[in-house]
């Protein structure tokens, strides 16, 4: 399909949504009994959080949001509109062209597809939309599958953080991952300009 056709924030399994915390704080709340999520919201001490409190953090970054620093979506899941993770974009310089992004997909079913197709979307979105050089994600080594997907999506690891996280009864690295729109450019066989 030509980029210029291809729908920017609708995948094969995906869908990127803005931000409505109102509706959604009681679903996202579920997910932070998983601590690798909660800690996307609560990153110094993460812990199950109450609908209050993810409303709470929106109205936090309701500055941030507001001026363009920090770009937040909610992600669904097309085939029921299953409300499934987030994709936020931080850290935006755009003088030099890169920001830190999170993607999250909260709910296991499905994981893996619904992960690389919304990965596929993120990296569209912030190469050909947002028109970014580099960009940055940082995980916790606890999410195994995420730093599978990266790599095959061309990412490599600019930065191992030893024992930062703590997590089912032991520490984990903090990985950061990197990749650059020309590479990514070339893995879609599209045009790099020079």
């Amino acid at each position: 399909a030509d980029m210029i056709e291809t729908p920017l924030f609708e995948g094969k399994r995906v869908r990127i949504c803005e931000i409505d915390p109102e509706k959604t704080a009681a679903e996202e709340a579920r997910w932070t009994y998983d601590l690798d999520v909660a800690s996307y919201y609560r990153p110094n001490a993460p812990r199950p959080l109450a609908a209050f409190e993810i409303q709470k953090f929106y109205e936090g970054h309701k500055k941030d949001l507001e001026s363009m620093q920090v770009l937040y979506f909610l992600l669904r899941r097309k085939a029921d509109d299953q409300l499934i993770g987030f994709f936020r974009v931080r850290g935006i310089q755009i003088s030099h062209r890169t920001a830190w992004f999170d993607l999250v997909i909260a709910e296991p079913e499905g994981q893996a597809e619904t992960e690389e197709d919304a990965l596929r979307l993120a990296l569209r979105y912030l190469f050909l939309e947002i028109n970014l050089d580099y960009v940055t994600m940082r995980l916790s080594e606890t999410r195994f599958g995420m730093e599978e997907r990266l790599k095959a999506a061309g990412f490599s690891l600019d930065v191992r953080q030893r024992g930062m996280v703590y997590r089912r009864g032991r520490t984990w690295d903090l990985l950061h991952y990197g990749l650059r729109r020309r590479s990514w450019m070339q893995k879609q066989g599209l045009e790099v300009e020079e």
